[in-house]
């Protein structure tokens, strides 16, 4: 009897107010669809993340942790995209590029002239640059301490690229 009492109330309804009832009941579901989509796949990609993700680190207390005559670089993280590199620099790095990498340097420790293409700058502490795929750059330390950066290259660094430019 429910049935036939629901379907004659449908059928003696205008047609606009069977569209509104048919527009809520279907903002409804998609809100539910929405928030179980949103609520359970954000979960998997967080979990998923945490799994593939290194532990946090502390780059002002990261140490060299082992004897290197000039320049010593750790990678900290890489995946297809990107590279990271924690990178101790005593003395200098020859000129160089990288054919198909854009780098990124933010310098955590000591001070360096550093040249750009054709133009040389000094850096310490704080700085951050950008250095263009293809661009010679090099590096010459200043500090009584190793220069120490945060290397970040995109996409991923496996050093085939890298090129040394003789002058």
């Amino acid at each position: 009897m429910a049935v036939s009492l629901s379907a004659t109330f449908f059928c003696a309804c205008p047609p606009a107010i069977i569209f509104i009832f048919a527009e809520i009941f279907f903002m409804q579901a998609i809100r539910v669809v929405l928030f179980c989509f949103l609520f359970c796949g954000l979960q998997s990609v967080v979990s998923a993340q945490a799994q593939t993700f290194p532990e946090m680190l502390n780059l002002q207390t990261l140490i060299a942790d082992q004897e290197y005559e000039n320049v010593l670089a750790k990678k900290i993280y890489s995946d297809s995209s990107v590279t990271a590199f924690v990178i101790w620099i005593k003395r200098d790095v020859p000129l160089h590029k990288h054919i198909t990498h854009t780098e990124q340097i933010y310098v955590l420790e000591g001070t360096a002239n550093i040249s750009i293409g054709d133009v040389w700058m000094q850096i310490s502490a704080g700085t951050w640059l950008i250095i263009p795929e293809n661009t010679p750059h090099s590096v010459s330390v200043t500090s009584a301490t190793p220069l120490k950066v945060l290397s970040i290259q995109a996409p991923e660094f496996d050093g085939t690229d890298r090129v040394i430019i003789k002058e």
